[in-house]
């Protein structure tokens, strides 16, 4: 099983890196001005920056490739042909 993408795999770290800027970005004030606490506004920059990091990927056009080999046993055919026409040959 391999991973492939429609774009180079190298531009993955930068998707996290985009994530976790955007998360940065929109928490870089401090944590006085949410009214839930800074653990709970830490946790959802945490997820924030997940799902955009996982946006930007799917963005990739990522795919999953599955190589699956199958042997299959050959099949022997014998035909027995009687009919008129041979006989007429």
């Amino acid at each position: 099983m391999s991973l492939t993408t429609a774009h180079s795999l190298w531009l993955a770290p930068l998707c996290l890196l985009l994530g976790v800027a955007y998360a940065w970005w929109l928490y870089r004030r401090g944590d006085d001005r949410f009214a839930w606490g800074p653990r709970l506004a830490l946790l959802l920059g945490v997820l924030r920056a997940l799902v955009v990091s996982a946006l930007a990927f799917f963005l990739l056009e990522p795919m999953v490739r599955t190589m699956v080999r199958e042997v299959r046993r050959p099949v022997i055919v014998i035909a027995h042909d009687g009919s008129r026409s041979l006989t007429l040959a």
